[in-house]
């Protein structure tokens, strides 16, 4: 890896990028400084940046950070009951996006990262994550494999990275010469303090951890992780969201697969420890996958967490003290409760409530402000939880989505001051607003025009008498209203309807919102029921 040079053009371009209310660090420089004066700074800047990248050495006093607690919850005489916001300099975080732009150039050039880690990438999202997930679930149930879960937590993932063992990571991965010495330079020698109120606490190093509130330390952590995803396991298939790792087992039966775990948690945690990473076994838990209730195995509550260093086939495996993973129904992954039957019935209660909480505020503000400003604040408050995830579990079963649905035109009502049993099309043709299965419909499409106009085989769609496509065989009604099945469906159906194949991702989303709201309730069933069949 060479870094090219910057200049007073990229770092013009990143200071107007800077958010205001960002906080300054040690120095007290704020970005409304900056900006006022960026004319004046960019040749000073572009000189100081060059010459840390020319000479492999990233300037000592900015590796000075200041740590604000902020107070979570509970007693407040426990320190771990605060969360530790870490403060750098603003000019510091200029010279880190100019090396991490260059950095992720490199890492996507050459496809060092692996396709399953979704952290902190550009074009990769949560629900990507999860829509992999739940595709590797589907696909195993859906052939009659037995499947399991096991959900890992690291403990302190981001504070605990070995430095010594990330330079020779970076190393391995092509990163010599000057450009590994300016990382050495920037990771090594950081110091930071405690600031309560005006209460400053003395300097202390920071020994171990990429930087907290650095613009560099996710995309360094990704790299840390990554050959976590490159181990190969025999029945499994790791996915990663930063440190928010699943591994996902599938066999024949189910002694098979808690056989296959436990070697395969065993083989993870030995990287780990490798590594100098801790997993939590307490928060540790794993998930059997099922679609019934006859092909639940009862009997499999734990997993072993083997660091006896017994054999394989010894009977003190079997007896071994070694730490337990306890089995649960239900999990949250990145904000979104995954049951064991992957029907997100418990996901979808929780979105009930949290939406219902907004009437109260609808109540008070309908009084104060006009309905345009009603509008901005229930898309902020209330579209916003229905929309996150959605292409994950929005096609969950219809009397499920009924509930959600009730919550919404209830959130609906109070907002726009209509009586009880008032017109459910009325309500929606007034407010312009999606129906929650609208907004599953309308976020699968983008969602899959987005993957669609990005993809290689994208020119050969084109060429075909009919734009579709390919859509998975599968065998049960289980993973046909899985992301695995439906996604394709859905943007063939909608694709068919909305002519959008040669739309940009802004117009096609725009066409889509337009044309479904002109949708009733059973019409818009019908594109999701017909893609059942």
């Amino acid at each position: 890896m060479f870094f090219q040079p910057t200049d007073k053009q990229e770092i013009e371009k990143y200071i107007s990028f800077l958010k205001t209310d960002s906080s300054p660090g040690f120095d007290g420089c704020t970005v409304t400084l900056i900006k006022a004066v960026k004319n004046e700074l960019l040749g000073p800047l572009t000189h100081i940046f060059n010459l840390s990248l020319s000479q492999g050495i990233f300037p000592s006093v900015w590796k000075l950070a200041t740590i604000i607690p902020i107070y979570k919850g509970e007693d407040k005489s426990i320190p771990s009951n605060y969360r530790p916001i870490s403060l750098l300099s603003i000019l510091s975080k200029l010279l880190e996006k100019v090396v991490n732009k260059r950095l992720i150039f490199y890492l996507e050039q050459h496809k060092i990262i692996s396709d399953n880690q979704f952290g902190f990438r550009q074009g990769f999202s949560t629900d990507d994550a999860v829509n992999l997930l739940t595709n590797n679930i589907a696909e195993s149930l859906d052939k009659g494999l037995c499947c399991l879960g096991v959900f890992m937590d690291l403990a302190k993932a981001f504070d605990t990275v070995s430095i010594p063992i990330l330079l020779r990571k970076l190393e391995c991965i092509g990163i010599r010469g000057t450009a590994l010495d300016w990382f050495s330079s920037y990771l090594n020698k950081r110091y930071q303090r405690v600031k309560i109120g005006s209460a400053m606490s003395q300097v202390l190093p920071i020994c171990y951890g990429v930087p907290q509130g650095s613009i560099l330390g996710p995309t360094l952590f990704s790299i840390y992780m990554n050959d976590i995803l490159r181990l190969q396991i025999p029945g499994a298939n790791v996915v990663c969201y930063a440190d928010d790792t699943v591994a996902i087992f599938s066999g024949p039966s189910w002694e098979i697969v808690r056989d296959i775990s436990e070697r395969g948690v065993r083989q993870l945690n030995e990287w780990l420890n490798i590594n100098l990473l801790t997993l939590n076994a307490n928060k540790t838990k794993f998930v059997t996958f099922h679609k019934t209730r006859v092909s639940n195995p009862h009997s499999l509550q734990n997993l072993k967490i083997h660091t006896c260093g017994a054999n394989a086939n010894s009977l003190h495996l079997q007896l071994c003290a070694c730490n337990t993973i306890d089995r649960v129904d239900c999990i949250k992954y990145l904000g979104i409760l995954i049951d064991e039957n992957v029907r997100f019935k418990k996901h979808i209660l929780s979105l009930v409530g949290r939406t219902r909480k907004i009437i109260y505020i609808m109540k008070t503000l309908r009084r104060l402000v006009n309905k345009d400003i009603l509008l901005l604040v229930y898309t902020a408050l209330c579209q916003s939880i229905l929309y996150y995830g959605i292409s994950v579990w929005g096609g969950s079963y219809k009397t499920n989505m009924m509930v959600l649905e009730r919550a919404q035109r209830a959130v609906l009502k109070v907002m726009l001051s209509k009586p009880f049993r008032f017109s459910t099309d009325d309500l929606y043709n007034e407010s312009k607003v999606l129906r929650v299965r609208q907004l599953y419909i309308w976020k699968t499409a983008v969602y899959m025009h987005k993957k669609i106009l990005n993809s290689p085989l994208y020119p050969d769609l084109l060429q075909k008498r009919v734009y579709s496509v390919p859509v998975p065989a599968v065998r049960t009604s289980f993973a046909r209203r899985l992301p695995l099945y439906q996604h394709p469906n859905i943007y063939n159906k909608i694709c068919r309807d909305c002519n959008i194949k040669t739309m940009t991702s802004n117009n096609a989303k725009l066409k889509i919102k337009i044309w479904l709201r002109g949708l009733g309730y059973d019409e818009t069933e019908k594109i999701i029921t017909n893609s059942h069949k």
